[in-house]
């Protein structure tokens, strides 16, 4: 059972001819084989690392805009139920919660990073609340602690949001 030649030049025959008879029969067909689903599936395998990075591109997207949507519905209500300076101090807080999500979002863009320049840079996330205690403890008497938190947990929404949605494929 004889594996037949797949090449198309004289020279790869004569290869073919010199490993049959040094290694036997079909031995070269079968290593070029090889070396071709290699290649196919580093292939494949980039085409997938592409359609992931497209899909996260659209997944970040989808979180800040329903940031943005559940913030502007807060505040809204906030608007609507309190006093203005309430609504300020929720506005304020949720500005910090989407500026953590896109500390975050950074953050992990850097995760299988292959070299320096695909490395994002900036503070860690961490920052974003660390910075809403300190400019809430300099301006306790504009800003209002209880609607500043709820303000920064939207956030927390926008990302459990998330689930509802379907996951986005290739064909999306």
């Amino acid at each position: 059972a004889r594996k037949p030649f797949k090449g198309g030049r004289l020279d790869d025959f004569l290869k073919a001819g010199e490993a049959e008879a040094k290694f036997g029969p079909g031995r070269y067909a079968s290593v070029a084989e090889d070396a071709w689903k290699i290649q196919v599936e580093q292939t494949q395998t980039e085409a997938q690392r592409q359609a992931t990075i497209e899909a996260y591109k659209k997944q970040k997207i989808q979180l800040l805009s329903d940031h943005a949507l559940l913030s502007a519905l807060g505040i809204a209500g906030f608007w609507a139920f309190s006093s203005v300076a309430e609504t300020g101090s929720y506005a304020f807080g949720a500005l910090m919660g989407g500026f953590y999500l896109v500390l975050k979002q950074r953050e992990a863009d850097s995760f299988g990073a292959t070299s320096i320049e695909e490395v994002r840079g900036g503070p860690p996330a961490l920052a974003a609340p660390v910075l809403m205690v300190l400019i809430y403890g300099k301006n306790q008497a504009v800003l209002a602690f209880i609607p500043v938190l709820v303000g920064f947990l939207t956030n927390l929404l926008a990302t459990i949001a998330q689930a509802a949605y379907p996951t986005y494929t290739e064909s999306d």
